[in-house]
């Protein structure tokens, strides 16, 4: 029997359906007192077992007075339909996979370049307005961060705040608590790139906020300028390793590891 009930288990039953069909099997027609005696099966849970067999289409109840007695459905037309409804699962989530690789190919990447501090300021706002769960700063530039980001505490109690900031901050410098980035990290500090301008930038600020939009803030040829993104998939990415990888900044540049969200 314990070969009988290990080939039903293989096809998604569990140890009392398997033993209660087995039962059923062997005797054709049953009452769920019978396979309670034959299977050991607890009573209760051989009603649950029988429920179930039903729900998935192996067995039925025969319509007759007196307790209820229970049968095997055909074991061929039970075992055609199982695989149609298991082919039909299978191409149904085929189909959905594929349409979310569409749709990932196909979103378009909503970017723009911000020419002036109006746009800048205003585009800072709306990503601290909208923000839900969490943004992470870093901070190229402490002097500009000091006296434009002038909301850091309040922000700090409406969702997970992190400013990163360069190794030789002094800890009191802002209202927060500010966290240096492990040695092998210190590129993400660099504030001058050549990625994506064409010229030589300045990085004094970039922010990623609930892993999907990010905003970052330079100055090029002496003007100020501005990058945002929205829906960039590999923010959420970048975001868990750079939060894998931070310390938090204190006088004693301690090495405890920082609670995480990533």
């Amino acid at each position: 029997m314990q070969e009988f009930v290990e080939k039903l288990k293989s096809i998604g039953m569990t140890e009392n359906e398997a033993k209660v069909y087995a039962v059923l099997f062997e005797l054709k027609v049953a009452t769920a007192r019978e396979m309670h005696e034959i299977s050991k099966v607890p009573r209760n849970k051989v009603y649950e077992a029988l429920a179930a067999l039903e729900e998935k289409g192996f067995v039925g109840t025969a319509e007759e007075a007196g307790p209820s007695r229970f049968f095997i459905h055909d074991i061929t037309k039970t075992f055609n339909r199982l695989r149609q409804e298991n082919l039909e699962r299978l191409n149904d989530v085929e189909q959905y996979l594929h349409s979310r690789i569409t749709f990932q190919h196909n979103r378009p990447l909503l970017s723009h370049t911000l020419q002036n501090t109006w746009a800048i300021d205003s585009h800072l706002r709306m990503m601290f307005n909208r923000s839900k769960k969490e943004i992470v700063m870093i901070c190229h530039d402490t002097a500009y961060v000091k006296k434009h980001i002038l909301n850091l505490k309040n922000l700090s109690k409406k969702i997970d705040l992190y400013l990163i900031v360069p190794d030789d901050t002094d800890p009191d410098m802002f209202p927060i608590r500010c966290y240096k980035l492990q040695p092998e990290m210190k590129e993400f500090m660099d504030a001058r790139n050549t990625d994506g301008f064409g010229t030589e930038p300045e990085f004094q600020l970039t922010i990623h906020a609930d892993r999907q939009d990010t905003l970052i803030i330079g100055k090029l040829d002496g003007r100020e300028i501005g990058i945002f993104s929205a829906g960039n998939p590999s923010v959420s990415i970048l975001v868990k390793y750079l939060l894998k990888n931070i310390i938090p900044l204190t006088k004693e540049t301690a090495s405890e590891q920082p609670d995480q969200a990533a």
